[in-house]
């Protein structure tokens, strides 16, 4: 009884194991790819890309400071 709840238990923690390692594997599948879009599109629109940080930053430090 004892080794079938121990073996069990080491199942589930390799089957948990297993899907996060898949996990990380596509997040970084995905931020890499982000990471080239969002390259792609500040090369492509500089000014406007400056523009929108520009703003968010406005917006953020704008939150930040309200009481």
């Amino acid at each position: 009884m004892n080794t079938t709840v121990s073996s069990t238990a080491t199942q589930v923690v390799d089957n948990l194991r297993s899907a996060a390692k898949d996990a990380a594997k596509v997040l970084r599948r995905d931020a890499h790819h982000t990471k080239d879009v969002a390259e792609r599109y500040i090369g492509s629109n500089p000014w406007r890309s400056a523009a929108i940080i520009g703003t968010v930053g406005l917006v953020v430090g704008a939150l930040l400071t309200r009481r």
